[in-house]
């Protein structure tokens, strides 16, 4: 079985060796990098809305990875692991934040969204879960400036029914695939929900033996 992200990878292991897939799981990433049979949503016009932006990071925030991750609780909810951040920056002897690091796989990541392979089917089960509506964050949740949560509904409206048209094409055109929608989740969905991501992917593992 196969879990990544972006999920065009998972696709083209599957199409390349189905024989040797016994099953994949899309976290939030079966957009149309991954599948795209023309029923669903481009996830181009997906990048393309613009929500409202979280309070920039202070120094307070970079005085040390622990700041850090109090500030990505404050705005997500919940905290990225320390390990993950100290993979997006760099770590002076200092001890606080560095700027953050040229990470060698951003340029894979960037030439997948510009020049998508187009997969047209899965050929494999798969397990794939999509946050709809999608979490802007305990920033969002608890912001009382009108603005701002107008600016969040519209966002969130245009994005969930883009998204609902991709679940419903993958859906109708995928017979061995189980879609779940988890609302309210964050597109980190594996940490947002974990406990639901868990459960989902035991019971799919345990179906494919």
């Amino acid at each position: 079985m196969c879990t990544a992200s972006p999920g065009a990878e998972l696709s083209s292991v599957a199409n390349a060796h189905p024989g040797r897939v016994a099953g994949l799981v899309y976290l939030d990433a079966a957009y149309s990098y991954a599948f795209d049979n023309g029923q669903g949503s481009d996830v181009h016009e997906m990048q393309a809305l613009k929500g409202p932006q979280p309070p920039p990071l202070g120094p307070a925030d970079l005085a040390s990875f622990p700041a850090l991750q109090k500030y990505y609780e404050r705005v997500n909810g919940f905290p990225f692991p320390e390990a993950e951040l100290r993979q997006q920056f760099e770590s002076p002897p200092d001890g606080k934040v560095g700027k953050p690091r040229d990470l060698p796989g951003g340029a894979m990541l960037f030439s997948v969204f510009l020049h998508p392979n187009k997969y047209t089917h899965i050929p494999v089960p798969a397990l794939v879960i999509f946050a709809n509506s999608h979490s802007q964050g305990a920033w969002v949740d608890a912001n009382t400036d009108a603005s701002v949560r107008a600016s969040a509904n519209a966002y969130s409206a245009a994005l969930s029914a883009l998204t609902g048209k991709q679940e419903k094409a993958l859906a109708d055109a995928v017979p061995t695939a189980h879609v779940v929608t988890l609302p309210n989740a964050h597109h980190f969905l594996f940490l947002s929900n974990e406990a639901d991501v868990l459960r989902e992917i035991r019971t799919f593992a345990a179906s494919l033996n």
